[in-house]
Order: structure tokens, then C-alpha cells, then sequence
């Protein structure tokens, strides 16, 4: 099958390096013929009047003869320049700055272009009405740019960091000191091994072993936060280490322990009592590393969430019309280009996450024998928090009946939540809500049912002690009553 000059637009590849690409077809090879479509395994390119044949072609569907997809991986040495990113973004902040949604501590929803934002002079924002304001970086909750996080590539590795960082990308060579990561997004990173808490392979996004909960359960490993232990502040990926043995999960089930002394791409090599391993990458599923604790952080500090490559902590921002500049809490600088952000969770200013409070108490009354612990950031279930169809990052999923109580000191100035029944609940759910604050009843509810309108509550708590959210049994007792309190924050 020969196609001359034609011209393709590729799509942008998930191998490392790629991007999309235009270029003329000289030959093309069938792989198989399948009724109408026909998917090809060797294409031949010129690409900016050079030859690429070869060029790991990922999919070509031809359908009576008729293009209907490309994915074609172009090395960037070949093309120049960084991975380019999909959608309409480009045009919509050529203006000078970004188009941005933006979250206060008095809960406004202010829509327009951010102009400039540091840490001196905190937040520059033209609305579309013309008129500009200036917003402190502390009243200061969450930036969003409307972009949408787009589908990690197959064969991604993850690196869970000990500063609650969650990195996707391909892993390189590792030695004793750094791990070579290249990313989408951010490009390529040398990220401090000691830093890493856990290494998951491709593998672990495959339906074996995607829903397994913790592998290491029982080689001194466990997530926290997913308890009545809170996570690290606003990120739910953090892992404690409990002995001093780094482990490795195998595609079998086995895990084992010892040092591991590098990896990469090709394997995993870990020293044990019985001696040096190699293990192979495909055989590999997950590693925990036992690194130490990480530094206390310091604040303020961002959370920024990219479209590709998962999310990072950032010590230090500063964007200015369309450049966004970071700093991560190793030191070092990096440049992000402003359409790969999908959202930046500014912390340490007013607004606090109740999620990551302690409370003083937590009492759960079973109707029967069954009893339900509280869960940060996820339902009682652990999954996901979903109301109404809405997916939620931060929040606590209860079982009724249930109590929790906070010691709020007098220090905090406003409590704010939403609540719901969360969508894995079923039609039976009806519960009854109450705020307490210093003891007296300040919100109450009475059957809140699954569907319902998700309510918004903002109560004056200046100068209060204690704060209680109790979920009691409704109209049906205590079946199926999975409660979400959504997005629950405390304001200095």
C-alpha cells in the first residue's frame, strides 16, 4: 500500500519525547485487516524534509482505505522543542495571561485572566467585567485554568514522593543518589532517591492490581490517611515506612525485602540476605523504599496539579502574564508552560482543610454490631468521594451514626462545608445532620436522602472551642447511610 504526499497530523504519542507532528506518507504496511479497518504496523514519514522511517509507529486505522487515526512517535530531537499540548489553550492566553477561576476564603468565584502572582505581591486578577483585583496570597484557596487531566499513558511509571508528591512519567537510569524521570510536563527530572517512598511500574495500572489497596500491608508498609490517621496535608499518596527493609512486589504475589541498589527502565537490583537480585522490570509491580520522614514543610506552599505527569509541591510560584516558574522543595527551579496546569491549592494561608485535623473524638453508635470508622478524602468505603455525580479531593465519608469533634482553641474565625449522600449509597439512605459548636445546635437537617441538593453551610465559630458534625440514623435506621462532609474547612 503506497500513499504519496499525503499529509497526516499525528496525535501526541505516550512515549517519552514525543510530539505531534506533520508530515508527508511515503509507504505504509498492513499489520492485519480486520472487516473495513485496517491497522498498519511500519510507516514511512519525511517530516520537515527529513526521512523518519520507522518512527515507532503506535496506530494507524485506515478505513476503506481512508485515514481515520495516527498516533506516531517523532523523537523531539528530530522536531525541536518541548511535547506540544492538545485542546484550544494557546489561543486563550495570548492576551497576556491565563484564563483562570479562582477560589477565596469568602468562597467567591471570581472568572477571568490572571495577570501576575508571587509570593510579595500575592495574586493579580483581571475579571471580564475589566475590573482588576488583588487577593492576597493567604485568602487565597485553589486557582483552576479549565483544563482537564488527561489519561496517564500506559506504560507511565508513578513515583509517590515523601513530600506527598505523585510524579507520573518513565523512569530512566537510578544510582545512589537520583532517580532520571522524564515526564510529559515537566520534561526530564533528577529526583533525589531519598526523597522516593514508592515505585509503582506500569504494571500497576492493570486491572490485577489496580484495586488491591496496599500491597506492602504486611511488610511494614501502609498508607496513611485512609483511617482515623489524616493524611499529609492535601495529599492522599503519602507513605510511612514501619522497618528499615525496602520491599519489592512481584507480578506472582511474592514480595521481597533487602536494599535496593538501583533501577531503572530495565530491572530492579536489590541486595538481600541471600545475596544481590536483578529482578526484570516486567516482573515487577511495585517497590516501597524506606526513606526517612520528610522535612517539615514550610509555609506557604502550592500544590500544583498537571495535566499529565500527576502533581507536585511547590515551595515558591511565580507567574507572570503566561510563565509560570516554580520551585521544588529540593531547590530546584522549573519552568511550567501554563496550558499543562490544571489547578494550583495554595496552603498555609487562612483556609485550613479540616481533613487535616486530628479530631479530639470519633464515636460511631451501630444500629447493630457493625462498626464503621471515619475516612479522610475518600467515602467509609474508600473510594472515591461522589455526590450528585461531583467528585471531590478533600472531605470526610462517615456511616451513621457517627460524631466527630475538632478542638478549634478560639483560633479560627468561620467554619465552612458542604455535605451529601455519596453516590455508592443506596435508595434507603436517610439521615439526619447536625452542627454543634461549644455545645449548642448552630445547622440541623432531618432526612437527607441520596439525590438531594447538596447543601453549603458557613457559620461565624470566633472565639468557639469545640465543633461536633454528627450524622444520626434517619428514617431507616442506619442502612446504607454513606455521608460525605464535602470540601469542610476552618478560616483564621
Amino acid at each position: 500500500m503506497i500513499m504519496t504526499h499525503t499529509r497526516l497530523t499525528t496525535r501526541q504519542s505516550t512515549q517519552r519525547g514525543a510530539r505531534p507532528s506533520c508530515g508527508c506518507v511515503e509507504e505504509i504496511e498492513p499489520r492485519a485487516v480486520i472487516g473495513d479497518e485496517t491497522t498498519c504496523k511500519r510507516i514511512a514519514l519525511t517530516v520537515q524534509g527529513e526521512p523518519a522511517r520507522n518512527r515507532c509507529l503506535n496506530r494507524l486505522t485506515l478505513v476503506r482505505g481512508m485515514v481515520v487515526t495516527v498516533a506516531l512517535f517523532v523523537p523531539s530531537t528530530l522536531l525541536g522543542g518541548p511535547p506540544a499540548v492538545g485542546g484550544n489553550r494557546s489561543s486563550a492566553t495570548t492576551g497576556g495571561g491565563i484564563p483562570v477561576t479562582l477560589r477565596t476564603v469568602s468562597q467567591e468565584a471570581l472568572t477571568g485572566t490572571l495577570m501576575s502572582l508571587s509570593s510579595s505581591q500575592g495574586v493579580t486578577l483581571r475579571t471580564n467585567t475589566d475590573e482588576v483585583h488583588q487577593i492576597p496570597l493567604a485568602d487565597m484557596v485553589r486557582l483552576s485554568t479549565g483544563e482537564g487531566i488527561a489519561a496517564r499513558g500506559s506504560s507511565d511509571a508513578t513515583l509517590s514522593l515523601s513530600d506527598g508528591g505523585l510524579v507520573h512519567g518513565t523512569l530512566g537510569k537510578s544510582n545512589n543518589d537520583v532517580i532520571a524521570f522524564t515526564t510529559v510536563d515537566l520534561g526530564r527530572l533528577a529526583i533525589p532517591l531519598e526523597s522516593v517512598v514508592r515505585i509503582d511500574t506500569p504494571r500497576a495500572q492493570t486491572p490485577a492490581y489496580r484495586n488491591v489497596g496496599d500491597p506492602f500491608k504486611n511488610a511494614g508498609r501502609g498508607v496513611t490517611g485512609q483511617r482515623s490517621t489524616p493524611p499529609q496535608p492535601q495529599l492522599d499518596a503519602s507513605y510511612s515506612s514501619r522497618d528499615e527493609d525496602d520491599h519489592i512486589l512481584l507480578t506472582n504475589g511474592d514480595t521481597i525485602g533487602g536494599f535496593i541498589e538501583s533501577f531503572g527502565s530495565n530491572g530492579i537490583s536489590i541486595e538481600t540476605e541471600t545475596g544481590l537480585a536483578t529482578l526484570p522490570i516486567r516482573h515487577v509491580v511495585s517497590a516501597a523504599l524506606a526513606s526517612p520522614a520528610a522535612p517539615a514543610r514550610k509555609n506557604p506552599y502550592c500544590i500544583a496539579t498537571l495535566r499529565r505527569s500527576g502533581r507536585i509541591l511547590l515551595t515558591d510560584l511565580k507567574i507572570a502574564g503566561t510563565s509560570v516558574k516554580g520551585q521544588l522543595p529540593n531547590g530546584e527551579t522549573i519552568n511550567i508552560e501554563a496550558e499543562r496546569i490544571v489547578q494550583i491549592e495554595f496552603v498555609g494561608g487562612r483556609w485550613e482543610w479540616l481533613a487535616t485535623h486530628q479530631p479530639i473524638s470519633f464515636e460511631h453508635t451501630p444500629m447493630l454490631a457493625l462498626g464503621w470508622e471515619y475516612v479522610v478524602n475518600h467515602n467509609v468505603l474508600g473510594g472515591r468521594l461522589a455526590v450528585d455525580g461531583a467528585v471531590y479531593e478533600h472531605g470526610i465519608g462517615v456511616h451513621s451514626r457517627a460524631n466527630l469533634t475538632y478542638d478549634l482553641r478560639g483560633a479560627y474565625r468561620t467554619f465552612v462545608t458542604s455535605f451529601g449522600m455519596d453516590d455508592d449509597s443506596g435508595p434507603l439512605a436517610d439521615v439526619d445532620v447536625r452542627i454543634r459548636v461549644d455545645g449548642r445546635v448552630r445547622f440541623e437537617r432531618d432526612h437527607v436522602r441520596r439525590g438531594q441538593d447538596m447543601q453549603s453551610i458557613r457559620l461565624d465559630v470566633q472565639g468557639a472551642d469545640r465543633i461536633e458534625l454528627i450524622v444520626g440514623f434517619g428514617g431507616n435506621g442506619d442502612i446504607q447511610d454513606r455521608f460525605n462532609w464535602i470540601e469542610p474547612a476552618l478560616i483564621r
